[in-house]
């Protein structure tokens, strides 16, 4: 923030407006300014964070690595787990990915070639009327 700085210096005290849970503001220190060049945002330390936001920390993703023949059993784990919400897997999104990639080009490629045919029909056209255009008496 040293570039578009509000008037704000280490040191200083700031109100805060939390938008979850309570619904409160609070009034936090400011121990750094940084360089942001995206607009002003705060950074906050994710242990003091959950404290302020009386929330128990919560981790919200793990990337792991899957032994093949371990896959079910992990599947059967994840879905006893109330707190996990979804599992992406990386193979089956690239795959998706590669999927949607392919029938996207594809369907320009078919695009492309019926105006390319619909164009070179129309010179042809064209050109075929102006020769015996040319040719009439």
């Amino acid at each position: 923030m040293a570039g578009k700085n509000p008037g704000v210096q280490a040191g200083d005290w700031v109100e805060v407006d939390l938008l979850e849970g309570a619904r409160r503001t609070v009034t936090l220190p400011v121990l750094a300014l940084v360089e942001d060049y995206f607009g002003i945002r705060g950074m906050m330390d994710l242990d003091a964070l959950t404290r302020l936001m009386r929330d128990p920390p919560v981790v919200s993703s793990v990337n792991l690595s899957l032994d093949d023949n371990k896959r079910e059993g992990f599947y059967a784990a994840v879905k006893a787990m109330p707190t996990v919400s979804g599992v992406a897997l990386q193979r089956t999104s690239l795959a998706n990915f590669r999927d949607a990639v392919a029938l996207i080009i594809t369907t320009m490629a078919s695009i492309y070639t019926g105006l390319a045919a619909v164009i070179a029909f129309g010179v042809v056209y064209n050109n075929a009327r102006i020769a015996l255009s040319e040719r009439a008496p």
